[in-house]
């Protein structure tokens, strides 16, 4: 469970949970967003693996798995 700034225990819905319901015209509108949003995506993160491939490496992986997981919102663990 994470803490909201104000400190109150902040709950998210289980991994497994699903929509009541499903409307098709939802995915169409979402689905002209993908190509954008992955461009971005894959921008920003280019942008920092370039940037710390500029002093090592090293560096560049690692800010580039950084902002992987930052910007996805990967963790492990609930």
């Amino acid at each position: 469970m994470a803490i909201a700034d104000s400190g109150h225990p902040v709950s998210h819905p289980p991994a497994h949970a699903q929509l009541r319901s499903f409307h098709p015209e939802w995915l169409a509108a979402s689905a002209r967003w993908f190509a954008p949003v992955g461009l971005l995506l894959g921008s920003l993160l280019w942008l920092a693996v370039w940037l710390g491939a500029q002093y090592d490496p090293w560096l560049a992986a690692l800010l580039g798995l950084l902002l992987w997981i930052g910007i996805t919102g990967g963790q492990a663990g609930p």
